[in-house]
């Protein structure tokens, strides 16, 4: 597949400058090049409705980059502007929403917003400030705008460059893949109103997934929140030059399907510039011509990325970009056609390697080579695994193996799971996470009404309270049923008290236990609601029901 996108500059999708004619001849070529799917970013309805259906009669699919569905910028007025209104829900050409686009927390600054539920995060985990920070062995600074706060990593701590305690960043980092994990939560849920069928996945890739040198703004790691995804994507930007090169990405495709139990993985960009400023100025990219050098380079580029796909099975890809040209923001051409509507040899490559992704790839079998990781070992997250592990998943593929990962928790149940917490510290009841246990609740009703965290209900004086609730296994262990070491219940505490409510049958990864007809007794003002492992303790998503009565 590839990107179509800013051909004009109030972007081609506006009313003012949408061409059905230049539409239907761009049709024409990328059926002529074999691609059968491509993408943009959503920006008018009316011209849509005409985009799907020339899409729909030229069977190509569409990758559409959604407005208001980031998990860390959620819009639902945009939502509803968009997908509820332009119509393209009812297309049959729509095959995929992307959620977010090079999804990433930010930079320190923008991380501020995160501390008052990073601080509450901590007390719910750990049980108060003393105990986590004798835990990570190290004393955070507060936040300098709420001294109550506990502020989090500095830019250089986050990505590895200045040292910190690296159980003080692995405990940063489950709570941000939690943040990210409900975000994505609410995202989906809103779409759902609108489009209950269409896959759905968010570009993670921000400047490569896996790529270092962008890691003090945290690229979300393909783990959080994939449970309310229907696909893993990573971007190729840090991979390629060659055959070894190329298959330094087949991590991500071994990493996207061990994190997600198997959902398919598409790369959703990927590609390579005649030229690229980044937004300065080099006067020599305004000359006709700028950049044909490299013609040769970037149809390279496509070939290398087309093999990789084909032999490491990836579900798809989608290339960066169809329109040719000087591109104004960042001063860059990517593209893989001419202005006339003729083909780079670039374009010339994606047409004699498209029937060879389309049609299928061989399935050989491979003997497995198993690597055990573990994410808590690298202040920069995914990224410092990735540095170590790349080139050895290239080493294992290249030698005739099939590459696979696993983790100390793989294929433990609630009772064996091992006891070690975040950050790889040992486990203290009540005092810090197990690392390996967690859970996110999918919803708590009562009283007629909804939440999926924490939050405030009105219930009414003449009734009993009652609960009912679902929450989702989030990790590998399988939560076990039966009485004994190791049983899964809902912890439910109200007034000083606490009720437990066993699970009544095994719940693997990603599958969700129900709860109902939980009856707590009195008013009482909050009730607190979490998952309890016999032998353990607590453990994930902590929901508190702050109560009033009418």
């Amino acid at each position: 597949g590839l990107h179509v996108y800013e051909f004009f500059e109030l972007t081609w999708q506006h009313p003012w400058q949408y061409n059905p004619a230049i539409i239907e001849r761009d049709f024409d070529l990328l059926n002529k090049m074999g691609v059968n799917c491509i993408s943009f970013g959503l920006n008018h309805g009316g011209p849509m409705r005409d985009v799907a259906m020339r899409a729909e009669k030229h069977g190509i699919k569409l990758h559409i980059a959604t407005g208001g569905t980031h998990p860390c910028a959620l819009n639902f007025d945009t939502i509803k502007e968009t997908v509820g209104s332009f119509g393209i829900a009812r297309s049959s050409a729509v095959f995929s929403y992307d959620l977010g686009w090079e999804v990433h927390v930010g930079g320190y600054e923008s991380r501020q917003q995160y501390n008052e539920k990073w601080t509450r995060w901590i007390r719910d985990n750990y049980g108060s400030l003393d105990n986590a920070f004798e835990d990570w062995g190290y004393t955070p600074p507060a936040d300098r705008r709420d001294p109550a706060l506990v502020d989090g990593p500095a830019d250089a701590q986050i990505a590895g460059r200045e040292p910190v305690s690296l159980v003080y960043i692995a405990a940063y980092r489950r709570f941000m893949d939690e943040v990210i994990s409900k975000g994505y939560q609410y995202s989906v849920r809103e779409l759902r109103k609108y489009d209950p069928l269409t896959l759905m996945g968010a570009r993670s890739g921000y400047g490569g997934t896996g790529a270092e040198g962008v890691a003090q703004v945290m690229p979300f790691d393909l783990k959080a929140g994939v449970r309310h995804l229907d696909y893993t994507a990573p971007e190729a930007y840090n991979i390629g030059a060659d055959r070894p090169g190329f298959l330094r990405g087949h991590l991500n495709n071994v990493y996207g399907r061990f994190v997600s139990k198997g959902k398919p993985v598409m790369w959703p960009e990927y590609g390579s510039p005649l030229f690229y400023s980044g937004g300065g100025i080099n006067r020599d990219n305004y000359r006709p011509g700028a950049g044909y050098s490299r013609l040769s380079s970037e149809a390279a580029y496509y070939a290398g990325m087309a093999d990789f796909i084909i032999e490491t099975r990836a579900n798809g890809a989608l290339g960066w970009w169809f329109p040719g040209g000087y591109r104004v923001d960042e001063q860059s051409d990517f593209g893989v056609t001419n202005h006339d509507g003729t083909l780079r040899p670039a374009g010339a490559m994606i047409m004699e390697k498209s029937p060879l992704i389309v049609n299928g790839f061989d399935s050989e079998k491979r003997e497995q080579e198993v690597f055990e990781i573990d994410r808590d070992r690298y202040a920069s997250g995914y990224a410092g695994l990735f540095t170590e592990y790349a080139s050895r998943i290239a080493e294992s593929y290249m030698s005739g193996r099939e590459p696979a990962l696993k983790t100390p928790a793989t294929g433990t149940t609630s009772a064996t799971v091992p006891l070690t917490a975040v950050g790889n510290t040992p486990f203290r009841q009540g005092k810090n996470p197990l690392k390996y246990l967690s859970s996110e609740f999918d919803y708590v009703r009562a009283g007629g009404s909804e939440l999926i965290e924490s939050g405030s209900l009105q219930l009414p004086r003449d009734k009993a309270v009652r609960i009912e609730c679902s929450v989702a296994n989030t990790d590998e262990p399988l939560w076990l049923a039966a009485p004994g070491k190791g049983q899964i219940s809902l912890a439910v505490t109200a007034d000083g008290a606490t009720a437990y409510y066993p699970l009544k049958r095994d719940v693997p990864m990603f599958e969700s236990a129900v709860f109902k007809n939980i009856t707590v007794k009195g008013r009482p003002d909050e009730i607190v609601l979490r998952m309890h492992c016999e032998g353990v303790g607590g453990f994930g998503e902590t929901v508190r029901l702050r109560l009033t009565y009418k």
